[in-house]
């Protein structure tokens, strides 16, 4: 009789565990917790702590270990201080926000400095390699609702200042001359990130969304080399290409089953995916998602490189 063995890991990922002390106006929380700047729904300029999958972007994020102050000075009003001590103080991540909430109108400001990492292989040799920045950003946030349509935006602006360059050479191998440049982003330089939505629910609970997204981190379909395809898998960078595109189309079927429908479209190479998710809840404890994907576009587009996907998520809470 044959034998399959089979291991059972031992490990345990934890997504949110803190401590929280609070009062009446503030609440200082310690750990792995839930920060998530910013009202857009599928691209966030202004979080610097979280990439969203845009295939599923209401997907809950992982926890970031941080050290997370809110301090209530009046109703309506909120400052939210963020701090990730690292080795000294250029590669320590600090963020603040300062919100005001109305009935018709939550507007935010954010401004916050990290250790930002691009890494890449030098070509021809394909040695690895890293480059460290020093990221300043500043921007905005808001969501409103007007006539009864849903409006928000976001707006960033970064600025890179160089660290640190490393390029993992053997020791067997002798380099006379390194790269002059290897990174696509210029030190001291700026860059831009924006983007504005508008959603609206009718009386049959037919919500639809809208988004555009624009990044200067992005580059044109002629100008992408491997690399830019590594930084957008790492998460280093929102995307691909400048210009994108959503729509959303969600309908409750049911008091349990909930049918969603959205298209992303790259602007830049013409390239788009169609998507369709069913939710539906089991019980009190059980969810499913059942997400399949439809790809069009050229070959050598973002998009378009395969035809389609699916997957299947069950989610069980206690």
């Amino acid at each position: 009789m044959s034998e399959f063995p089979y291991t059972l890991q031992d490990t345990f990922y934890i997504d949110n565990m803190f401590l929280q002390l609070f009062s009446s106006h503030f609440r200082l929380t310690l750990g792995k917790q839930q920060i998530s700047p910013g009202t857009g729904y599928v691209w966030n300029p202004t979080d610097i702590f979280n990439v969203k999958d845009i295939m599923d972007p209401a997907y809950e994020q992982t926890g970031v270990t941080a050290i997370g102050l809110d301090i209530y000075p009046m109703a309506g009003n909120s400052i939210f201080l963020a701090i990730q001590p690292k080795e000294d103080v250029d590669h320590t991540t600090w963020y603040a926000r300062i919100r005001q909430s109305t009935a018709a109108l939550d507007l935010s400001l954010n401004i916050a400095q990290y250790a930002w990492t691009e890494s890449g292989l030098y070509d021809p040799l394909l040695f690895p390699w890293e480059r460290t920045y020093k990221r300043f950003m500043t921007g905005t946030a808001f969501s409103a609702d007007i006539a009864g349509f849903g409006v928000h935006g976001e707006y960033a602006y970064n600025k890179l200042t160089s660290l640190d360059f490393y390029i993992h050479i053997p020791k067997d191998i002798e380099i006379l001359i390194l790269p002059e440049k290897t990174s696509r982003f210029s030190s001291g330089e700026h860059y831009i990130e924006f983007l504005a939505g508008i959603d609206y629910t009718f009386d049959n609970s037919l919500f639809i969304m809208a988004e555009y997204f624009h990044s200067d981190f992005g580059k044109d379909k002629e100008d992408l080399v491997f690399n830019d395809f590594l930084q957008y898998m790492s998460g280093t960078t929102r995307s691909i290409n400048r210009d994108y595109l959503f729509f959303q189309a969600m309908y409750p079927v049911t008091d349990l089953i909930t049918s969603t429908a959205f298209i992303i479209t790259n602007l830049n190479d013409q390239s788009t995916a169609l998507n369709f998710q069913l939710s539906t809840t089991l019980g009190n404890n059980v969810e499913t998602d059942i997400l399949g994907s439809w790809f069009v576009g050229d070959e050598d587009s973002e998009f378009g490189t395969q035809k389609a996907a699916g997957r299947i998520r069950l989610k069980v809470f206690f």
